[in-house]
């Protein structure tokens, strides 16, 4: 049984206490209590406890209430200081129109009733006088307000997919928002769909196997022993396999390819406002080891002497923000010592002694090459050049 409160009235106000606690918005700010017949509101074991936000306003569902539970997060009570509502309203049930629809009589002149509507929200009308007489007749109901951004319906129950092929279940708090159950359903040993694995050995003389994971998330069988091919960018070099050896290529750097200087120390390299000429050089190890690498650029044949700065990035992804170049691994460097008679001539830099790179099994690093003059400058600043790679250790 439901009644109308009359906050004016002290006969309601009786009445408003009598039911206070089952009313379609309680005194407190509770959303509807789900009427005998509707679906029953799931509760927390049904869901699942170890629960995750769904997102917005969804809440986790571990500590959180559900459609009728007393500890749900309450809507503000009419007339409270952040509530938005009229202090003085009439609370009625929605769609009743107590006091008769729009247009019937009504006393006193700008009583002002309210109604909830929508996703938690409400709406008021008042009681006018058209024609300015003492007759007042209710007005139209104003437009809702005070709704959750993002809602939902109490009591309303969904699901979703989440993880790895799981699902998880959702359901609709008084507060008109999402309490979210834990992810279920997902197969041991989830992986990402078209995740590719490749592990190094598995009873394989030289090189490795891979697996891929299906649709299903699930890691398909490894395959057959093979050395992963490396060195597939547009300029690269592999790594000599003996220890102490070192390798050579010719590359250049191109006049119309400019980017911002790199400048400072990596991590945490600057980018400045020099534009110069660059490359990036992909060094690849091809041994089932950890390499320890020394890189420094020279003088091709042909070519000029060109002042030089490197650094040089994990993996083969071209660095393309500026957060992304600031986080180099090794240098950034305009010079270098080293005992080599090929390393570190003139204005040429390298990345040797403290700075070399470390590359994993199989794996590559990004050399960025640049020119240290601008392109604008009457320095040389493109042009080919030699890169040198020398193997320093493999553990």
């Amino acid at each position: 049984m439901r009644a109308v409160r009359l906050v004016r009235s002290l006969l309601a106000v009786a009445v408003l206490f009598a039911f206070h606690a089952t009313t379609a918005c309680s005194a407190d700010g509770g959303a509807p209590i789900l009427d005998e017949g509707d679906a029953a509101s799931p509760t927390a074991d049904s869901l699942g406890t170890d629960a995750s936000t769904g997102g917005g306003h969804d809440a986790t569902l571990e500590g959180s209430a559900l459609p009728g539970d007393p500890d749900a997060a309450p809507r503000p009570e009419a007339g409270s200081a952040d509530s938005g509502m009229p202090p003085d309203a009439q609370i009625i049930e929605a769609g009743q129109d107590a006091g008769g629809p729009q247009g019937s009589p009504c006393q006193p002149l700008d009583t002002i009733q309210q109604q909830a509507c929508g996703i938690c929200g409400f709406q008021t009308r008042t009681c006018l006088a058209p024609d300015g007489g003492p007759v007042g007749r209710w007005g139209a109901w104003g437009f809702c307000q005070g709704q959750v951004p993002g809602g939902c319906t109490p009591g309303k129950t969904t699901t979703e997919t989440c993880g790895f092929c799981g699902t998880r279940q959702k359901v609709c708090q008084n507060d008109c928002s999402y309490a979210v159950g834990s992810c279920q359903g997902q197969p041991a040993d989830a992986c990402q769909p078209a995740t590719v694995d490749f592990e190094v050995g598995l009873s394989c003389d030289v090189g490795g196997r891979q697996r891929v994971c299906s649709a299903a998330c699930t890691w398909g069988n490894f395959g057959g022993c093979f050395v992963p091919e490396g060195g597939t960018a547009s300029a690269s070099i592999k790594i000599p396999t003996t220890v102490g050896a070192k390798a050579s290529a010719k590359f250049s750097l191109p006049a119309a390819q400019t980017i911002g200087l790199l400048a400072d120390t990596c991590p945490g390299a600057t980018i400045g406002t020099s534009v110069t000429s660059y490359q990036y050089v992909e060094v690849y190890n091809p041994t089932a080891k950890t390499a320890t690498v020394s890189v420094w650029t020279g003088k091709a044949t042909g070519g000029a002497d060109i002042d030089t700065v490197m650094a040089a990035y994990g993996g083969v992804n071209v660095p393309l923000t500026p957060a992304a170049r600031s986080a180099c691994l090794a240098g950034v460097a305009d010079s270098c010592t080293d005992a080599d008679t090929t390393a570190c001539k003139v204005s040429w830099a390298g990345l040797v002694g403290a700075d070399a790179v470390t590359i994993g099994p199989y794996g590559s690093a990004l050399v960025y090459n640049a020119s240290f003059d601008d392109a604008s400058s009457g320095n040389p600043h493109s042009g080919a050049y030699q890169m040198f790679v020398r193997t320093d250790a493999l553990q």
